[in-house]
């Protein structure tokens, strides 16, 4: 599984640190706003099997611009 996160303009790219994750990952930083996490053989079961056991988490920390204005939204 793949998750591809299209960064705000507002924040910075090259900041970004990986962080804590139900399952092993790798990632990379595409085109400097892109953040790509390569989840291999995770084989999450559907829903119906339970919702506990079909979930999972990935946690990330990244630095803002320098120039943002305060009160700037930062939106995801």
């Amino acid at each position: 599984m793949v998750l591809r996160d299209s960064l705000s303009p507002f924040l910075k790219g090259a900041t970004l640190r990986p962080g804590a994750s139900s399952h092993p990952y790798t990632y990379a930083l595409e085109n400097g706003n892109v953040a790509v996490f390569t989840f291999e053989n995770i084989n999450l079961p559907d829903s119906s099997a339970g919702f506990e056991a079909s979930t999972g988490f990935l946690k990330f920390r990244i630095g803002q611009q320098l120039n943002n204005l305060p009160g700037t939204q930062i939106l995801n």
